[in-house]
């Protein structure tokens, strides 16, 4: 055999045994898998904890990060299967936004595959009642006579709500004028009064009434 020939073969033999180390290498490396996923506010990026706060009507939306065997993450928001444990309470749908249906109590969790997240408690609360507003403000009225009053009454969410038929109305002085449980004022004989409506702590604006 020449040497350039011995040469040549020797290169080819060396060459094989780089190559065959090397798919011997990629096919012993373990494989990456999901190890966890864990639920966070989709405004910051931020582990939201255990519990979140709603008012009937607000909405939440979450992401799900997935974490890997080789110390890798995912966003995973919209792979993952979203469930709530009562979607008469609150509802989530596939992008991870959860909608705050009535006041209660549930849990929401992603998976996917077998990995599933750390359960997330949402408790949802009724809007609390913060004014009432009566209208007209201010009555003169002859004797005899009646007016409606309408009692509007604002929630901290901004929301508002007829609250005529569900307050408490109440007259300074029922001699000359008194109100009854719907709203209705009656002008009784001449002078003055105020009227005020009223539901559990909250009372409304006073509306003079002048007969």
């Amino acid at each position: 055999m020449s040497f350039t020939k011995f040469l040549l073969l020797t290169l080819a033999t060396l060459i094989s045994t780089m190559l065959a180390g090397c798919d011997s290498e990629q096919w012993n490396r373990p494989a990456v898998t999901l190890e966890s996923i864990q639920v966070l506010t989709a405004e910051d990026a931020t582990d939201i904890g255990a519990e979140v706060s709603l008012t009937v009507g607000d909405s939440q939306a979450l992401i799900a990060l997935g974490r890997y065997s080789d110390g890798s993450s995912a966003d995973l928001t919209s792979s993952v299967d979203w469930h709530s444990d009562n979607t008469a309470i609150v509802a989530a749908d596939a992008d991870g936004n959860v909608a705050a249906i009535r006041a209660g109590r549930t849990q929401i969790t992603a998976s996917l595959g077998s990995i599933v997240s750390n359960a997330v408690t949402i408790i949802v609360t009724d809007p609390v009642l913060t004014s009432i507003q009566v209208t007209p403000a201010v009555v003169e009225l002859p004797r005899g006579n009646s007016q409606q009053f309408t009692a509007l009454g604002r929630y901290n969410d901004g929301s508002t709500a007829d609250l005529t038929n569900s307050v408490n109305w109440a007259s300074d002085d029922t001699d000359i004028a008194s109100v009854d449980t719907l709203g209705e004022l009656r002008a009784v004989a001449i002078g003055s009064t105020t009227v005020t409506a009223s539901l559990g702590d909250i009372v409304s604006n006073r509306v003079a009434v002048t007969v």
